[in-house]
């Protein structure tokens, strides 16, 4: 094995240990740099190593194998928050990153797969429910009960808009993900502040 390949194999050993502090986010890396690790090992010289390595002689493999680590990773994140929108969208870059075949088809492929619009949703619902939760503290915190009454009006109407977003949306949400992420009251506490509104409307949530 010559000097360069000798370094080279000395890179790999060394990206792989780092890579296998966390072996559950870099499962595909850990793969694919094994994969290169070994076809360096057997090889006498640098030349012979990138003639053994074929098409993938530029490390495509690597690069696709961090692009699916990530994605997967965000959407196992998202999953568990209860982001599912989120989810979707990495769900749909991770399978575009396994169908790539270069490194052009990395550029162009998956800025094309990014979905705005989705995750605008997501957070368009999360700020919403930020709003209901302001107005429903800002009910209880008035003491003019006319002042009440016009924040309990406000604050149905920008429920609605939430239900609009979430149509399966109700106070209970808040104590399920992603809701609860940004919920600081107890149950009793929301029960409270609930029964304070339905009392000011004279309707039931």
């Amino acid at each position: 094995m010559d000097q360069n390949t000798s370094d080279h194999v000395s890179y790999l050993k060394i990206r792989i240990t780092k890579l296998k502090e966390n072996p559950i986010l870099n499962q595909e890396q850990i793969k694919a740099y094994e994969k290169v690790l070994g076809i360096a090992n057997t090889s006498s010289s640098y030349e012979e190593y990138t003639n053994q390595l074929g098409n993938d002689s530029d490390l495509f493999s690597v690069a696709k194998s961090e692009q699916m680590d990530r994605y997967r990773s965000l959407k196992q994140l998202y999953e568990k928050f209860g982001m599912e929108e989120n989810a979707r969208v990495y769900a749909k870059r991770e399978e575009v990153a396994l169908g790539c075949k270069s490194y052009a088809e990395l550029a162009t492929k998956l800025p094309q797969s990014l979905s705005f619009v989705t995750e605008n949703e997501t957070n368009e619902k999360i700020n919403q429910s930020v709003l209901v939760l302001q107005l429903l503290f800002q009910i209880n915190t008035i003491a003019n009960v006319s002042q009440q009454k016009e924040k309990a009006k406000q604050t149905k109407e920008e429920y609605l808009k939430l239900k609009e977003l979430d149509p399966v949306f109700s106070f209970d949400s808040y104590f399920q993900n992603p809701y609860q992420l940004l919920n600081p009251f107890t149950k009793s506490q929301m029960n409270r502040l609930v029964q304070k509104i339905e009392s000011l409307l004279g309707e039931d949530f």
